[in-house]
């Protein structure tokens, strides 16, 4: 009989072992295009198994893959500016460091402020939970995609802006000679629970976004900005989805510029850094990855308002960075910089509209004076400028987005806290016309309702162009007469046609946004009926 139990067990161990799934585990890639050296730390939660390694050098360039084992959760970020003491040989980083004294981090996390790709592997229903928090701070651009992964919220996430460029006066952590090297959260940098959602706001209903948590979320709308964003910063896979991680993806990596260190080499001491090692640390945005860089802010909105709940204003006779942009080969990229009194106010002009009617030329027509002739899609870099319309001094931020229905549910996110938005058709495209009522003003409406809209008919050059029309016959002109009909079904304040080639009307366009915001127009009062008295017959 006992024998008889116990086959009985063993049969059904066997069974449970032959149908049971086993436990899938994953390949972390992590790879540095940064045009300077990141030393990658990763730390494993509670009750989690260890990884094979905890910190290691990525020379520009180089990658590496880490074996990650079943049901792992736990934490990667990049360290920055590392270095061995000359006199103790401690090693130690300005940006992210683990506390350690090498280049294994060994069971400690990352002092803040640092940009964290956090990982629950096999969760609950069998899924792969992941994010990029910039709970902590931040302090390097990172991409966290999926590889060969499935599920509805199985995509890329990450934060691909350079917020230490961005990052407001009051949370930048400076290295020396000045250069910014990461931004703090508010938490850190001035400890009030309303910012660290402790004490009277430790709950979800009592901690809310602050201006400084909206920069983050603006400039990385998928990455969490503080301890209660919502949920839609975290994405789920298939349990046994690989990860690439990559920092700085946005960058070309400068081979010539930085000579990689062999594996053997010694770190360099502190001291023998340079201020070109520091000016390595600045990015710019490619080609290839431009499309993804919608919704990245590209300089802080106004001051909001006094109080702690509050950016902290700067004292009187403070400055603001205008940034002047030039093409090169990676499209649109800063040339200089000039500093200029702060203005009054901050506009944040988004322009939308169908995939290539030339929204995005109109922008490079109107910030560089120069015009774009091979099309390539959603290369603006954000810009920001102070401009003086009809007396007033406005800080303009541009906005570009993409057009194409891949980007349907991205786009979106570029909307919040529009003051404005640049409606764009082609004057020499029926389709992208009409779909300024079948499509735009309908998405328009849903996400940013109230928002004021300029019509712009875009291509004037075109529509009176015969040689155009005879190459190509099936692009059909829209009159004058036909764009200002639009503006009033739709309600638009105003109309404007222009050429990014010859610039006729550019600078109207960018005009009539501004004092669309300025000087709104009146809303027409109904008249209400007067009711006659009643009399009694």
């Amino acid at each position: 009989m006992v024998i008889s139990k116990l086959i009985v067990s063993i049969f059904a161990l066997f069974l449970l072992c032959l149908f049971s799934e086993p436990a899938l585990s994953a390949t972390f890639t992590v790879s540095n295009s940064c045009p300077f050296a990141v030393w990658p730390g990763l730390l494993s939660g509670a009750g989690t198994p260890p990884l094979s390694t905890t910190g290691f050098l990525l020379n520009p360039g180089e990658s590496r893959a880490v074996e990650v084992p079943p049901s792992w959760s736990g934490r990667l970020w990049g360290r920055t500016l590392c270095s061995a003491d000359p006199s103790t040989g401690r090693f130690s980083c300005d940006t992210g460091d683990c506390g350690s004294g090498t280049a294994e981090c060994s069971g400690r996390g990352a002092t803040p402020p640092a940009t964290l790709a956090e990982f629950t592997l096999n969760g609950s229903g069998g899924m792969d939970f992941f994010d990029v928090s910039l709970v902590d701070g931040y302090n390097l651009p990172v991409l966290l995609a999926p590889q060969g992964g499935s599920g509805v919220g199985c995509a890329s996430t990450g934060c691909l802006a350079d917020l230490n460029e961005l990052c407001p006066y009051d949370l930048r952590v400076f290295e020396d000679g000045g250069e910014t090297v990461a931004c703090r959260s508010a938490c850190e940098a001035f400890g009030s629970p309303q910012y660290c959602c402790s004490g009277a706001y430790g709950g979800p209903d009592t901690c809310k976004p602050s201006a400084y948590s909206e920069f983050f979320k603006n400039a990385c709308p998928r990455a969490y900005s503080y301890a209660y964003d919502d949920a839609t910063s975290t994405f789920t896979c298939s349990a046994g989805t690989s990860y690439q991680i990559t920092f700085c993806p946005t960058t070309a990596v400068a081979h010539s510029a930085q000579r990689p260190r062999e594996s053997n080499e010694p770190v360099r001491p502190r001291a023998a850094r340079t201020s070109t090692t520091r000016a390595r640390m600045r990015f710019q945005a490619s080609r290839e990855n431009a499309a993804f860089l919608l919704g990245i802010l590209d300089r802080l909105a106004e001051d909001r308002g006094e109080g702690d709940g509050g950016l902290r204003r700067r004292p009187e006779g403070g400055v603001k960075e205008e940034v002047v942009f030039s093409r090169g080969e990676f499209g649109i990229q800063r040339r200089k910089s000039v500093f200029k009194m702060s203005a009054s106010r901050f506009i944040k002009c988004v322009t939308v509209g169908d995939g290539a009617v030339g929204k995005t030329c109109m922008l490079i027509s109107y910030t560089s004076n120069t015009f774009p002739t091979d099309y390539v899609p959603t290369v603006f870099d954000n810009f920001s400028a102070n401009v003086v319309v009809d007396g007033s001094t406005v800080n303009l931020g541009l906005w570009d987005t993409a057009g194409q229905e891949d980007y349907n549910r991205l786009r979106p996110l570029s909307y919040r806290g529009a003051d404005v938005f640049l409606l764009a058709f082609s004057l020499i495209s029926k389709a992208s016309y009409e779909n300024v009522a079948k499509k735009w003003i309908p998405e328009l409406k849903h996400y940013a309702p109230g928002v004021p809209i300029i019509l712009v008919g875009t291509k004037l050059d075109l529509r009176d162009d015969q040689q155009f029309f005879i190459d190509h016959p099936g692009a059909v002109p829209i009159s004058t007469a036909q764009g200002e009909e639009l503006r009033k079904t739709i309600g638009a304040p105003a109309y404007i046609e222009c050429s990014s080639k010859t610039q006729q009307n550019v600078k109207a366009v960018f005009d009539a946004a501004i004092k669309v915001v300025l000087q709104p127009p009146k809303q027409k009062k109904k008249k209400k009926k007067v009711q006659k008295p009643c009399s009694i017959l």
